[in-house]
């Protein structure tokens, strides 16, 4: 089956023609017959993972990262690392302010305290970003890259994540809410898109398929290279044989909107953006990622043209509320497309959809639920819902909270205990 209107019915933007996800054809893959977009935004929680899981001395946390600005006699009127000082002595006397070391937590005080300074705090806050890259290079050695890609090869990560995640879901009822699993059928494209908060490239080359994962012509009739399975614990088919994947296509990419470490210079700090940022043009725009990003220009369409969204390794944090809000308005969206063959729908037939999201949660002190990490994440949104629509938008996120003792399959990094059903080797 495959789609001959966009995911957005009268908007001619998103037919695949303008920008967002590359709209495949079967000139590309021969038995092509629907694409799935699945949009995976990872945040610093992934590096953090990656570094613990390879016993590395210091993460990319902000915490070490002030110590390491204190270490080197970092610039003492600098108003960010200012903040940051003032907001530890705080915590030490009186508590409360666990957030003390957040660069981006600092920038959006300063901002709000004098906002008349804000060209000085955007000079400052760039003195902060080379210092940070500078940091990022000895938390993340070029040896870390390599262990992991080797680890990503031998273990087959990459592949496995994005062809098993959904046995992340260890809860038969909370499975069972998912739509998108009954949408899979043989002869899928599987389109990922990693969107990377992360300045290193650790992602990158954790989810990378190289030539022993992957094959793009494996068989010698066909052209399909991709097994994904809608159902690996076997929820819906208890008792018959295992899930042993629909046969298709997959494609994936990482982007980092806000800068890359190979490119220092790029990496980005800073505070959230209105939706219509484009329309001021004030020294305060300069402290807003969204602005540097060109997010609106870039990554806007993505978002109502995608099928499913992951969320891993992120805080929540209303610094990114930009990308939460979009995720927001794709969900109360219901996409109408036409079936343009008979395999599982008549030919003409219009079926309608929604798009969903998983978010993925570590546990820690806070004691996340499920309720409780869906509120979190449409606070952050701050996108005004009225009551009917908002329960339709929380119907479609779905929670898995897991700890360093979970068995996972999606964006996992311990090379020991392992899970049954991965490789070992090879």
């Amino acid at each position: 089956m495959s789609w001959i209107e966009g995911a957005s019915s009268g908007d001619p933007k998103q037919n695949g023609t303008g920008p967002g996800f590359t709209r495949f054809t079967p000139d590309e893959f021969d038995r092509l017959r629907r694409q799935h977009n699945i949009m995976v935004l990872v945040g610093n929680g992934f590096d953090i993972q990656a570094l613990h899981d390879y016993s590395q001395p210091v993460d990319s946390r902000y915490e070490p990262f002030f110590h390491y600005l204190t270490m080197r006699n970092f610039d003492s009127d600098n108003a960010i690392f200012c903040h940051m000082n003032e907001e530890l002595k705080w915590h030490r006397m009186y508590g409360g302010h666990s957030n003390w070391s957040d660069v981006e937590a600092a920038v959006a005080a300063a901002l709000k305290k004098d906002p008349g300074q804000a060209r000085e705090f955007f000079e400052d806050l760039q003195d902060i970003q080379a210092a940070f890259a500078q940091f990022l290079q000895i938390v993340a050695p070029s040896s870390l890259l390599d262990k992991i890609g080797a680890d990503a090869r031998d273990f087959k990560w990459g592949h496995t994540s994005l062809s098993e995640f959904l046995r992340d879901f260890s809860d038969e009822q909370r499975f069972k809410l998912l739509h998108f699993p009954a949408r899979i059928d043989h002869y899928h494209l599987f389109n990922f898109l990693f969107v990377n908060f992360n300045y290193t490239t650790l992602l990158d080359n954790y989810i990378y398929l190289d030539q022993r994962q992957f094959d793009p012509l494996k068989h010698s009739t066909v052209d399909t290279n991709f097994l994904f399975k809608n159902d690996p614990r076997g929820f819906w088919r208890p008792g018959r044989e295992p899930d042993l994947g629909y046969s298709g296509y997959v494609t994936s990419d990482v982007v980092h909107p806000h800068g890359v470490l190979s490119t220092p210079r790029s990496l980005l700090f800073g505070v959230d953006a209105e939706d219509d940022y484009k329309k001021t043009r004030t020294p305060a725009d300069h402290l807003k990622k969204p602005y540097w990003s060109q997010a609106h220009a870039l990554y806007r369409n993505h978002f109502t043209q995608a099928d499913l969204f992951i969320i891993f390794g992120c805080s929540l944090g209303e610094s990114d509320g930009w990308w939460w809000r979009n995720i927001v308005r794709s969900l109360r969206v219901t996409k109408r497309q036409t079936c343009s063959d008979a395999h599982r729908f008549s030919p003409g037939e219009v079926v309608e959809e929604s798009a969903e999201l998983i978010i993925y949660r570590r546990q820690d002190s806070d004691g996340h639920t499920v309720e409780s990490v869906k509120e979190k994440f449409l606070e952050a949104a701050s996108v005004p819902l009225e009551a009917g629509w908002r329960q339709e938008v929380l119907d479609r996120i779905h929670v898995i909270i897991y700890d360093d003792e979970t068995p996972r399959t999606f964006l996992n990094t311990r090379r020991h205990g392992v899970p049954s059903h991965l490789p070992t080797q090879g």
